[in-house]
């Protein structure tokens, strides 16, 4: 897969200024700022300035889908595109996990644990949310995935131990993951005891299998039927999005860029396109 036909397109700036509150200088300065993005169907979702908004990867106008004082943040569409999965500051509650409308409308709250709980993942069938936390991690500095029926109901440990980013195969058997906690991803040319690697659980057999073994970060594995795509700054330093070949363990590059780090990158359902934070911007 060709990089321009793998990267979603850039949302245009002028295009976002129309939509969004100016952030102070000239007019012609581009909006930065705008986290997380997630993309399906033809639509990316972000957060800015704390509420979620969303526009058509080609360009267009903005929509804001939340408006209230706390953070929503973290958004993940559902398979097909009709529902969000994010975190928000509701009922007394930070970083409680919930679901809306694509358009926007009511958010369903789903967990209500004092511990966060953020969106990793949907199944491949859309009928639970997998998400990290660390409400019962023996250690609070790592995380665990739980998963959580997207219409409501208890949480369940997924037995899978430590884990942060993870990205289910096509048929939903396996998971494409990281094992060790998010919080180093932005230790630029990170090597340490905790840095991550690409691992892959088989959830029916309950097997771990290691894929990469680079001493810095490969990280937000996502799993396409062409392969696993990550995050990684082993070339130069700079962060880059790469392939990996589940089978062989060929990996290949698939950016190039040489200034500003690919972060935050999320693959819509079907594994066509990605959508990542640059520069401050979703490209």
């Amino acid at each position: 897969m060709r990089a321009r036909n793998l990267i979603a397109a850039s949302i245009a700036a002028a295009v976002l200024l129309s939509a969004l509150p100016a952030a102070g200088g000239a007019a012609e300065e581009p909006l930065r700022l705008m986290r997380r993005p997630d993309i399906q169907n033809g639509t990316i979702v972000f957060s800015y300035q704390n509420d979620l908004w969303s526009v058509p990867e080609t360009g267009g106008l903005a929509r804001r889908l939340t408006v209230h004082p706390g953070v929503e943040d973290f958004p993940k569409f559902s398979p097909d595109g009709t529902r969000i999965a994010f975190t928000g500051d509701y009922n007394e509650r930070r970083d409680a996990l919930f679901v809306i409308p694509a358009d926007g409308g009511d958010p369903l709250q789903l967990t209500w644990h004092m511990d966060s709980a953020e969106p990793v993942e949907w199944t491949v069938d859309g009928a639970n949310i997998v998400f990290r936390s660390r409400r019962e991690s023996f250690v609070t500095f790592f995380e665990q995935f739980f998963t959580v029926p997207a219409g409501g109901g208890m949480p369940v440990d997924m037995g899978i131990g430590k884990g942060s980013f993870a990205s289910f195969s096509p048929d939903g058997a396996r998971l494409a993951f990281n094992r060790h906690p998010g919080r180093f991803w932005w230790w630029k040319r990170y090597k340490g005891s905790q840095n991550q690697d690409v691992w892959i659980y088989d959830l029916a057999g309950g097997s771990y299998e290691k894929l990469t073994d680079y001493e810095g970060n490969d990280s937000w594995p996502m799993w396409t039927p062409k392969g696993i795509y990550f995050v990684s700054d082993r070339n130069g330093g700079v962060r880059n999005i790469y392939h990996l070949d589940p089978g062989t363990k060929a990996v290949r590059q698939v950016t190039s860029y040489g200034d500003h780090d690919v972060t935050w990158p999320s693959m819509d359902a079907g594994g066509a396109k990605i959508v990542c934070e640059r520069d401050a911007r979703p490209f």
